[in-house]
């Protein structure tokens, strides 16, 4: 995994006290471990719902949005997964209702979060777009 060698390069640059790129390898482990954990999150959703799709990208030819549906179910639900609650974003789940609507018709939007992590979803996110998954 990225995490593991970045963390490997930070403790051995730390032995050699060479610190402020220990550090950057450390902040950068901790990214990487972020990205790691969110496509865990996105595959786990995926197989819990029995995702037909998974990240599907799309990008409109004529005003040139683009971006990435995490799943679709066989019902017919666009997941956008998220690690945390406070990592949904209304404007990401306005802009997937957009393109779902032209690439998948009637399908809603709603953002997959862990099962507790509702409490900190912004309250600019209306409720009936989060689903909490186990």
């Amino acid at each position: 995994m990225k995490k593991d060698r970045l963390l490997r390069r930070a403790v051995v640059l730390e032995g050699k006290g060479n610190l402020d790129l220990a550090d950057e390898y450390f902040r950068r482990a901790l990214a990487a471990e972020g990205i790691e954990e969110g496509y865990a999150w996105e595959q786990r959703v995926a197989k819990d719902t029995s995702a037909v799709e998974q990240s599907v990208e799309y990008e409109c030819p004529d005003c040139g949005m683009q971006g990435e549906f995490d799943c679709v179910t066989p019902d017919g639900i666009v997941k956008e997964a998220k690690v945390t609650g406070a990592a949904v974003k209304f404007g990401q789940l306005e802009k997937h209702a957009s393109a779902a609507a032209a690439i998948f018709p009637g399908m809603p939007v709603h953002a997959a979060i862990p099962r507790g992590a509702a409490k900190d979803v912004t309250s600019s996110v209306p409720r009936h777009l989060i689903q909490e998954h186990d």
